[in-house]
């Protein structure tokens, strides 16, 4: 599983279990394996086991959302020898309240110091980010900072006028995986459910983030710009998920139809 894991994500032998390596596995992470939802959208079973997991990831060679990859990229932390915890985020929704506990999977990695990992959201950062400090730290074109909350930690990221706005909220107390399938299970079936009501296809490329979601791709741009493009019909969008995302996704996307979720735009 070891192997087939780091081949999927484009490395032919494990990094170091030190900061540079898990950046390594962090980015490699980020480039191979597509935040997406289609699995939700085509009605399959839910799970989230190991055996399961790496038979979806690997196996079928998709991506999955925000529980399926953390707790993946978890596993995969803990066989390559790191010190690793998986720990609950409360993501900061659009009437600006922080989610429920369990809202989102992160973890904390203990190597000299604590760096906050998460590949199951590309809207963020593209490398971890250092706990235990509140200097800024920046990348691809992006500043962030961590606020100390109690036993919890803000990340805050900078926008265009400087401003540091919070983006989620992670806690620091290690949780096993079993304790977040009841939320992740009803935002996998849940009509009220924005994973069951649109589609979202995202993953990190040189330019910044490559979105796909309803009729439209989108650019975001490591400096904060934004492309979007609406697909002329449905052949367009199908050859732009083959080009982006691979043969697998652009399957899954064919299975799904073209009606729907399907063209349901999802929040960007």
């Amino acid at each position: 599983m070891l192997d087939s894991y780091l081949a999927r994500i484009g490395l032919a032998a494990p990094p170091p279990c030190d900061a540079d390596g898990l950046a390594h596995l962090h980015r490699s992470h980020y480039l191979n394996v597509p935040y997406e939802n289609l699995g939700i959208l085509l009605g399959r079973s839910f799970c989230l086991d190991q055996d399961a997991l790496m038979e979806k990831l690997i196996g079928r060679g998709v991506g999955g959302y925000c529980y399926e990859l953390n707790i993946s990229f978890y596993r995969l932390l803990l066989n390559l020898g790191f010190k690793v915890d998986l720990v609950s985020a409360r993501i900061l929704q659009a009437d600006g309240n922080l989610g429920p506990e369990y809202d989102h999977a992160a973890m904390i990695v203990h190597l000299e110091e604590r760096w906050l990992v998460d590949v199951g959201n590309s809207k963020w950062f593209f490398e971890p980010i250092r706990l235990d400090t509140r200097a800024v730290q920046a990348q691809v074109g992006r500043r962030f900072q961590v606020e100390p909350a109690d036993d919890e930690f803000d990340l805050m990221e900078f926008d265009s006028s400087g401003t540091p706005k919070l983006r989620y909220r992670v806690g620091a107390v290690a949780r096993d995986p079993s304790e977040f399938e009841p939320l992740c299970q009803w935002k996998w079936t849940s009509p009220d459910s924005k994973f069951t009501r649109g589609l979202i296809l995202s993953k990190f490329c040189e330019e910044g983030r490559f979105v796909v979601t309803g009729m439209r791709s989108i650019v975001l741009a490591h400096d904060g710009s934004r492309i979007d493009h609406d697909f002329a019909d449905f052949e367009e969008r199908r050859q732009v998920v083959r080009d982006h995302f691979g043969d697998a996704i652009h399957d899954q996307l064919k299975a799904l139809g073209d009606s729907g979720p399907s063209i349901t735009p999802f929040p960007v």
